[in-house]
Formats: C-alpha cells, sequence, structure tokens
C-alpha cells in the first residue's frame, strides 16, 4: 500500500544515494531475537562497482553499529571474484569492488567477521528499463497560472515479472553555492495508477513503486502532473530529471517496506513495520537495481 507524502532527510533523496548515506535516517524495525547481529547491505547498479556495508545490530531499534574489519568476498555464478576493498566514506568504513556488475549473471557477497560469524546475500542485476515519448510541458491552469505535466511510455519486457521505481528530479537550492537534484512531488493522471483519498483527491507522492502485473510485455503510457516542493531557498525547474528504476524482486521488496517502515516511525499512531530481507543469518540486503535517466525542459 502506497503512503501519503512525508518530506524525509534530504541526503537520503540525492540522486545515487539509494546505495547508502552517511546521514541516513535510522529506521526503527521489528527484529526477531534469533537474528539480531550482523547486517549485510548492498544495492548493486548495473555497470557499477559494488559498494557495501556491514553494520551489527545488537538489539531491537538500537543504531546500526558499522563495522571495520571484515572479510567480504564477492562471487559471481558461484566463482570467487574477489575480496572486497575496505574504504571510508564520510567516515564510515565501506567495503568496494574493483569489478563492475552487470546483468546476466548472479551475484553473491559474504561478510565474515571475527566473534560475529558470516552472513550472505543473492541477487542479479536487472537490464536498464527503456523508455519513449519523453515529454514535459506547461499546462494553463486558472488557480495557479501553470501546471507541469510529464507524460512517457515504458516499454515492458516479457520474459519476466518486472518491477519499478518512479521518480521525478529537479534541483534545490539549499544555500548559497549549494544546487542538487532531489525529487519533486507528482501525482498520476492515469486512472490505473496511483492511489486516492477516501475524499476522491488523488494522492500526491515523490516516489512511486510498482508492478507490470496489467501491463506485462507491453508499452505503458504514464501521465503525471508535477509540483514544487515547499522547502529549501530556491527551485530550479527549468530542467526535470525523470527516473525510472529497474529493480529486482528482492530490491522492490525492501525499498518498499523500508519506506513504509520510515513512514510508520513518523507516526505515533502506528506500530513499527517489519523491513524485508534476504540475508542468511543477518539482516539486510543484497539487491540489484538499474537506472533509466531521462533529462527534459519544459
Amino acid at each position: 500500500m502506497q503512503t501519503t507524502l512525508k518530506y524525509w532527510i534530504p541526503a537520503l533523496l540525492l540522486l545515487g544515494t539509494t546505495i547508502f548515506s552517511a546521514c541516513e535516517k535510522e529506521v526503527k524495525f521489528e527484529i526477531p531475537e534469533s537474528e539480531k547481529g550482523l547486517v549485510l547491505n548492498a544495492l548493486m547498479r548495473k555497470d557499477s562497482s559494488i559498494l557495501v556495508r556491514v553494520s551489527y545490530l545488537k538489539s531491537l531499534n538500537d543504531r546500526q553499529t558499522r563495522l571495520a574489519g571484515a572479510v567480504v568476498k564477492l562471487y559471481r555464478d558461484d566463482e570467487w571474484v574477489e575480496d572486497l576493498l575496505p574504504t571510508t566514506i564520510n567516515k564510515y568504513p565501506y567495503y568496494t569492488s574493483s569489478t563492475k556488475a552487470t546483468p546476466g549473471h548472479l551475484y553473491r557477497i559474504t561478510a565474515t567477521v571475527e566473534g560475529y560469524g558470516t552472513i550472505e546475500g543473492t541477487d542479479y542485476i536487472p537490464e536498464s528499463p527503456q523508455t519513449s515519448a519523453e515529454e514535459i510541458f506547461n499546462v494553463p491552469d486558472p488557480q495557479n497560472g501553470l501546471k507541469v505535466h510529464l507524460h512517457f511510455t515504458l516499454h515492458d519486457a516479457a520474459t519476466t515479472k518486472n518491477y519499478y521505481r518512479l521518480r521525478v528530479m529537479a534541483r534545490q537550492t539549499w544555500g548559497q553555492s549549494d544546487s542538487t537534484l532531489y525529487p519533486r512531488e507528482f501525482r498520476f493522471k492515469n486512472a490505473d495508477m496511483g492511489e486516492t483519498t477516501s475524499d476522491g483527491n488523488r494522492i500526491t507522492y515523490v516516489e512511486y513503486f510498482f508492478e507490470d502485473g496489467n501491463f506485462n510485455g507491453s508499452a505503458k503510457n504514464i501521465q503525471l502532473e508535477l509540483f514544487g516542493n515547499d522547502f529549501g531557498t530556491g527551485i530550479d525547474t527549468t530542467t526535470y530529471q525523470l527516473e525510472v528504476t529497474a529493480l529486482t524482486e528482492n530490491s522492490y521488496h525492501y525499498l518498499r517496506t523500508r519506506d513504509a517502515a520510515r513512514d510508520n516511525d513518523n507516526d505515533p499512531f502506528t506500530e513499527p513495520s517489519s523491513v524485508f530481507t534476504n540475508i542468511k543469518n543477518g539482516q539486510g540486503i543484497v539487491g540489484g537495481i538499474a537506472y533509466r535517466l531521462v533529462r527534459l525542459k519544459p
């Protein structure tokens, strides 16, 4: 179930920080007592080096402790490829590969920490999503002057079930010189996408997860209405960036449940949610993703 719009910590919403950020917000989620311990996180991007975070969660809802000194191994199609090299990003320990992740292979990552044991996760890299007929234009509005609409066609492959995430980015200025891409709010003009509130209004999103259930193997025309966000010191909407991300089933369920847990954590009337994991003997995610980015000017 998609949730209504909530403002997240900006560092989590930067393009490319789907991998990991040192400024990320800790999410409260339920962990079975038997599965507390090591956490392995690696969202593998197509044609990119693999970045891995190894942490330890010692009790329910505690802040994860990042672990240096782990032995992290990468396997491709069950054959050892390399031991990942330790590196430091924003003062936190990570592990990175020299190998770039590509479609057509099954990748397995193991992490061993002395005194804690070994955990592992496996996934593949999806092909990049294909889009066409991208068009963005201003639409006169009697009340607000102009609205921005974005239309595009998503071409879905019929060979397998496909999973997607949709975002629209524009530049947001946070100071004298800091101008970074951040998600813009949008809602669907498509009747069969998105949701409506109890009073019939269309729900607004900053990102939207969906499957290809009702258009498997065909071309899907998607129509969005865009909105400016009311944070930061300025919004440059002269150029938008359409971001369509192909997800594996693992990364799809992980990102959806992670975001639901974050939203529930902000709601005092909702119980903490569990976050999907595909890690053996631990928690976290090894998942594949592939971007399709299109820059558009209205």
